[in-house]
């Protein structure tokens, strides 16, 4: 006697969970739930779309009839006695058929409940299944295995797979699957950084599409979750979505980013340039200053242009020139072309 599951290689769910007594019998089972539809999506079984899955662990309480997936030996609850002490048996009719139609259907919900549970219990084969499929190239197989994981898995292994499935649903530029599955992946989430990671994602996604208002939610969200790895793009990001309509909560984001390795230079040059609208033009040449001294190529030659105005609104025209000159060579071309019209001005 043997507990297999016999799990779909199409749709990653345990079709039928049972004791079999050798490979004849399972076999002989396998064969009878071809065509036939998965008890738990509305796959349809096809010949070699079957893995067999043996587990010992639950064998003896399923010969006592304590496990959760175990068979009723007996009728149905309600029908105890039925073809005992009634005198006349009916093989047709109403009472019959409501009989069979019970039966069948209590069996229908015990396999489901079965299959259920030994989805849950070989949920370490649907991600070794993802694994696979996502290494080569199959992204369409590992969402579909990820989202078992999802669907039937505790709220660790549940959030890890719903954040894998977003990211390839991204790459399939599925941004609304992405987004339902990054919202679910925080949903589930208990590690506070896993959370973050997820309203970053969320957020990134939101904004991907236009969708303004949400993005600021999903950013101010990974935000309020404290300090994590996701905060300081979290916060940098909301900071740019907020400049043009709220710069006081723009500059609190960027505050939030503004130290950080990677996203700290561009933040302090946004400050600057909030600090300069609003007239704080000491605090705007410390930003700029900042974003001059840790920024790359790009982030450098915007705040050495920023600095040449700086310095030549002062009359120190030659750190303007200075500046200029570093301008000059920046990727963004407003920048240096208005680089180049400064130096020619300033001859």
């Amino acid at each position: 006697m043997q507990l297999v599951a016999l799990v779909s290689d199409r749709c990653f769910h345990c079709v039928e969970y049972d004791v079999f007594a050798g490979s004849e019998q399972t076999l002989d089972r396998i064969l009878s739930l071809v065509g036939t539809v998965c008890p738990l999506c509305p796959e349809t079984i096809e010949q070699g779309d079957l893995s067999v899955v043996m587990d010992e662990g639950d064998l003896d309480r399923i010969k006592q009839g304590t496990s959760m997936w175990n068979r009723d030996p007996g009728t149905a609850p309600g029908y105890a006695g039925f073809f005992g002490a009634t005198p006349k048996t009916h093989t047709s009719g109403s009472a019959a058929e409501k009989l069979r139609r019970s039966l069948g259907h209590a069996e229908q919900a015990q396999r489901k409940q079965r299959c259920i549970a030994a989805t849950k219990a070989t949920l370490g084969v649907t991600a070794s299944h993802a694994r696979e499929a996502e290494k080569a190239g199959d992204r369409a197989r590992a969402r579909k295995a990820y989202q078992v994981i999802v669907d039937y898995g505790e709220a660790t292994p549940a959030s890890s797979a719903a954040m894998k499935a977003g990211w390839l649903a991204q790459e399939d530029d599925d941004m609304s699957d992405a987004i339902r599955l990054f919202e679910l992946a925080a949903t589930k989430a208990v590690d506070p950084k896993v959370k973050a990671i997820a309203l970053a994602c969320l957020g990134g996604a939101y904004d991907h599409i236009g969708r303004t208002e949400h993005a600021i939610r999903a950013f101010r969200d990974c935000v309020a979750v404290g300090p994590t790895s996701s905060q300081p793009e979290s916060a940098y990001r909301l900071g740019n979505l907020l400049m043009a309509t709220d710069p006081p909560a723009a500059r609190e984001a960027f505050a939030l980013a503004v130290r950080d390795a990677e996203y700290g230079a561009p933040a302090a040059l946004n400050l600057g340039v909030i600090e300069e609208d609003a007239g704080n033009m000491a605090d705007a040449e410390r930003w700029f200053d900042q974003a001059f001294a840790q920024g790359d190529v790009l982030i450098r030659t915007v705040a050495a242009f920023n600095l040449g105005r700086v310095w030549e609104a002062r009359g120190q025209l030659v750190e303007a020139r200075r500046f200029y000159r570093v301008a000059l060579d920046s990727p963004v071309r407003e920048a240096a072309r208005r680089a180049r019209a400064a130096l020619d001005r300033l001859g």
